[in-house]
């Protein structure tokens, strides 16, 4: 997400069209070179994002693969209980028998 859609909402209409007839020559080169470096910024975020997609997919491990019937433990990270204390209270409920 950009900066400014996460601060206005919605996106800013920043399109150039170099084939429009434009005053100037220095306007009209100015608008390719705006169009060449949106080209590039938009390569060198997917490079970026090629990147940082290894590492992130090789921490990642896969679902477990959960039986009908078996027994599992369920995380009490934010369950809340009627233990007066979240330090004495248990870290895992259960077992629970999977129905779906």
């Amino acid at each position: 997400m950009i900066p400014f859609f996460a601060n206005k909402g919605y996106h800013p209409n920043i399109t150039v069209y170099s084939e429009q007839n434009v005053a100037s020559v220095k306007a009209h080169e100015d608008v390719i070179d705006f169009n060449k470096l949106q080209t590039e910024l938009c390569n060198q975020m997917a490079k970026a994002q090629v990147h940082y997609q290894g590492p992130a997919d090789y921490q990642q491990s896969p679902a477990p693969d959960f039986q009908v019937g078996q027994q599992v433990y369920v995380s009490a990270e934010h369950i809340h209980t009627t233990q007066p204390s979240k330090k004495l209270s248990k870290k895992y409920l259960g077992p629970f028998n999977v129905i779906a």
